[in-house]
């Protein structure tokens, strides 16, 4: 019904998107027994569409096609294996998908509950987004980029925006400071970029960065992680360490469709711009950069005496697939860095060329903890 993803995109074409689903978003606090899936396997919400006819108004059953995101919620939130949902969508048994949601969506032991539906519906035609607890905070894509720019232009710190990502879980947008950098010479000794061939040793620079997320389907915490990008090969390495983040919790919400107030919206804005000025004055310092670059290179310096074992170790603790290990070990070896700081990058440099962009963000948040892990298995 309407484009949910965007990868590498530029911010003008993101803000577009965002305005084009902010215009049919679908949000609705429902009843356990106002909620059935069909025999065709979609999601029925009785009482939440409307209908204008000569006679007057009346409410009708909307229907919304589940996301993967959504039956993720269902499997959760209802106890039914998330691969036995699957594999009734893989058999086409939608009548006993609905079965099964349906016995227990309406247990007695959730005949009370009330539940938050995400999604977009136009015209008759819907998309569940999320099933999420009755006191989800929402703070919408949108809004949050609009505080959030506006956060980084009271800051006074010449920024730009790189690289913009959207998914059904979540928005992702890189703030670069190509201003604030720093000589990384120990860091970029060795390295050489998988992509183009250039040497670190010859551009031995580094810069200033951070990630906006947020997710409007329950996939976690808005936040503002600090990053720091490799200027010769525009790896990411990002430190979730020092994340700051605001989980989406609120006060109970009534049965009925949600329309936010301009007051609850204005909270929101307002505090999402001082976060963001604050984490643009804390991150996108000299000072705090020098520090990151010195602690990468004061742990990772150490040479890899089986880089093969080192890099199919620190696959196997992030829990890394063989497709992905044997990527990142690639990388490593075109990398030419043969110490562990040569694993960290390799990871980062792997983040670049995943094409889903939760994927590529987990990995770039795996990069100190790579580092890490492959000093301890050097």
């Amino acid at each position: 019904m309407i484009r949910t993803t965007l990868r590498n995109a530029e911010l003008s074409d993101l803000v577009a998107l965002l305005r084009t689903q902010q215009d049919i978003k679908y949000d609705i606090v429902a009843s356990s027994d106002s909620l059935f899936y069909s025999p065709q396997g979609d999601l029925l919400v009785d009482g939440g569409d409307v209908e204008i006819t000569d006679d007057g108004v009346s409410t009708t059953t909307a229907t919304l096609v589940p996301t993967k995101i959504f039956e993720d919620h269902v499997a959760q939130k209802l106890g039914i294996p998330r691969r036995y949902i699957q594999r009734m969508r893989d058999l086409n048994e939608g009548p006993l998908l609905a079965h099964n949601v349906n016995t227990w969506l309406h247990r007695a032991d959730n005949a009370d509950k009330n539940w938050f539906v995400r999604g977009f519906y136009n015209n008759g035609e819907g998309v569940a987004r999320a099933l999420l607890s009755d006191r989800y905070q929402v703070i919408d894509h949108i809004d949050t980029l609009t505080a959030a720019l506006d956060g980084i232009r009271k800051a006074d710190t010449p920024t730009s925006i790189g690289k913009c990502n959207l998914t059904e879980r979540s928005m992702y947008v890189e703030v670069e400071a190509p201003d604030v950098r720093a000589m990384a010479p120990l860091l970029l000794a060795d390295y050489r970029s998988p992509f183009t061939g250039k040497r670190g040793a010859d551009n031995p620079v580094v810069f200033a960065g951070f990630v906006l997320s947020n997710s409007e389907t329950g996939g976690g915490a808005f936040a503002i992680t600090p990053r720091i990008i490799v200027e010769a090969c525009s790896n990411g390495m990002q430190y979730t360490v020092d994340a700051m983040r605001r989980v989406h919790l609120g006060t109970k919400m009534s049965e009925g469709e949600i329309a936010w107030s301009e007051e609850t919206r204005y909270h929101y804005i307002e505090l999402i711009k001082h976060q963001v000025t604050d984490a643009v004055s804390t991150f996108l310092s000299a000072d705090y950069l020098i520090k990151k670059v010195a602690e990468i290179e004061t742990k990772g310096d150490v040479r890899l005496l089986s880089p093969r074992r080192a890099v199919e170790n620190v696959s196997k603790e992030l829990r890394y697939t063989d497709e992905e290990a044997d990527a990142i070990f690639d990388l490593f070896i075109a990398g030419g860095d043969t110490r562990a700081m040569g694993v960290m990058q390799a990871v980062t440099a792997y983040a670049q060329v995943v094409e889903d962009p939760d994927r590529a963000n987990e990995l770039e948040g795996d990069a100190m903890r790579a580092l890490e892990l492959a000093v301890r298995y050097s």
